[in-house]
């Protein structure tokens, strides 16, 4: 993962943190099992296993807690650390009590869990424990990596019912890659700042994009005029002195102009002519001195 990568998904993952908690503890419970889902240290229910969610974000290790702690009664341990005496990132972890399970945390009777509000709950919990967004100045993709293809594919349900279009992958990787598709998984989740942010750089890179086309294109034309116009003269430095000879005076000034003005296009040079004459007369004069030197009609 790149730093630009890295800056933006962590731009995102601060923002969707600093959010209040949802005053509907129905909302709170679809967040942290959004969370609990996604996060490959949780395991289900087993009566003598702690599950431990870890996050190498505090913010979003605070949030994991706070969301624990308002949509249960039990009590969760907040803590920080490091892997190995070699690794200088620290490591966030909220480690649950014994035995709980996603659906301890939001089962489905609660409620529908298509409802739109639980729904950008839900993406906003797991984007928070596993998702990440390329910085748009080198791409768009965004993805949730979940602890199981089943729940890639849960995930996959959920952005389809907000309107997102997603893939599911082998090893339990959800991915979003167009980049409207992206701001709306933005705009869902309440990164508003970051959907701003992504707006810009989406916009200057079109931007950018149209003018690179434009150039090209142009560059192209071009370096096709040229083209043309060396082998315009090419062609009349080819005639002999006796088909020079019987050349009409309106080809002869054709000619001339070719070659006193390389840099002119067909219509330019019809415009320097006395009197003016339009480009596709200019073509045929080109087209017959062609002739005469043996090559035959351009292709």
């Amino acid at each position: 993962m790149n730093r630009g990568t890295t800056s933006f998904s962590r731009r995102v993952r601060d923002e969707l943190s600093q959010t209040p908690l949802p005053r509907d503890v129905s909302l709170v419970r679809a967040e942290l099992s959004g969370v609990l889902e996604v996060s490959p240290g949780v395991r289900l229910a087993a009566a003598d296993g702690e599950a431990r969610v870890s996050t190498g974000h505090p913010g979003a290790a605070r949030r994991i807690f706070n969301l624990f702690r308002v949509a249960t009664d039990l009590k969760a341990r907040l803590s920080a650390g490091r892997s190995n005496r070699f690794d200088r990132r620290l490591t966030f972890g909220v480690t649950l009590p014994r035995g709980i399970s996603p659906g301890d945390i939001d089962p489905p009777e609660s409620g529908n869990s298509h409802h739109p509000e639980r729904v950008r709950a839900y993406l906003r919990g797991a984007f928070l424990i596993g998702g990440s967004i390329n910085d748009p100045r080198s791409g768009y993709h965004l993805e949730i990596r979940c602890a199981s293809e089943e729940t890639a594919r849960g995930v996959e349900e959920s952005l389809r019912a907000a309107g997102i279009i997603g893939s599911s992958a082998r090893g339990g990787t959800t991915y979003v890659k167009d980049a409207e598709s992206i701001a709306d998984f933005l705009r869902v989740v309440g990164a508003s700042r970051s959907l701003l942010r992504f707006e810009d750089i989406r916009v200057m890179r079109e931007v950018k994009n149209r003018v690179n086309r434009r150039i090209n294109f142009e560059t192209a034309n071009m370096n096709k005029s040229i083209d043309a116009a060396l082998r315009q003269i090419q062609d009349s430095e080819e005639l002999s002195p006796e088909v020079f000879d019987k050349l009409s005076a309106r080809t002869r000034e054709i000619m001339r102009l070719r070659i006193d003005n390389p840099e002119a296009s067909l219509r330019e040079l019809g415009e320097m002519a006395d009197p003016p004459v339009t480009k596709s007369t200019v073509e045929y004069h080109f087209r017959k001195i062609r002739q005469l030197v043996g090559r035959g009609d351009p292709t």
